[in-house]
C-alpha cells in the first residue's frame, strides 16, 4: 500500500513542468503512478428503483404493516408528525441527484427498524448508496431520541 506521501510525489510526477523529480524515475513511483492511473472513476451501481413510487403503494394493507411494522394510517401519522422537525427537511439542492422526502425516509427507518437486512440490500432496496441511508437513518433516529426524550422525560 502507498503512503500518502508517495500518492504526493506520484502526483507531481504526473505534471509535465516537474522535470528533475528524484523519485519519478524509480520502480516503486512507477507503481504508484500506475495505480493513479487505473484507479477507476465513481461508480453508479445498479439499484432497484423506483421502490417506494411504483411498488409501495401497490402493497396491501396487510403486506404494508407486515414490511414496515405499522399500519399505513400510523406511518401517514408519523410522517406528518415528523415534518415539523427541520433536520428531515429535503435541502434545496443547486445541483445533483434528487432530494429524499421525509416519507422516503420514514420507509427506510421503519424497513430498519423491522428487518434483520442489511444496510447495504436496504440502500439497494431504496435506490440510495450507502452513505445516503446511513445519513438520512441517524438523522431520522436522532429527531425520534428527541421527540421521546421530550414527550416522556418531561
Amino acid at each position: 500500500m502507498a503512503s500518502d506521501g508517495d500518492i504526493v510525489a506520484a502526483v507531481m510526477c504526473l505534471d509535465d513542468d516537474v522535470e528533475d523529480f528524484q523519485l519519478c524515475g524509480s520502480t516503486t513511483m512507477n507503481t504508484v503512478v500506475i495505480g493513479i492511473m487505473t484507479m477507476p472513476l465513481r461508480r453508479d451501481l445498479p439499484r432497484i428503483e423506483n421502490y417506494v413510487e411504483e411498488v409501495v403503494p401497490k402493497y396491501s394493507p396487510d403486506s404494508f404493516r407486515t414490511f414496515f411494522r405499522v399500519s399505513r394510517s400510523t406511518f401517514e401519522t408519523i410522517a406528518t408528525n415528523i415534518a415539523a422537525y427541520p433536520e428531515l427537511h429535503p435541502r434545496q439542492p443547486n445541483a445533483g441527484r434528487p432530494q429524499i422526502s421525509i416519507e422516503k425516509d420514514l420507509l427506510m427507518g421503519l424497513w430498519y427498524l423491522g428487518s434483520q437486512e442489511t444496510v447495504r440490500s436496504i440502500a439497494d432496496r431504496f435506490d440510495v448508496s450507502l452513505s445516503t441511508f446511513n445519513d438520512h437513518n441517524r438523522r431520522l433516529l436522532d429527531v425520534f431520541t428527541l421527540h421521546l426524550k421530550t414527550k416522556f422525560i418531561s
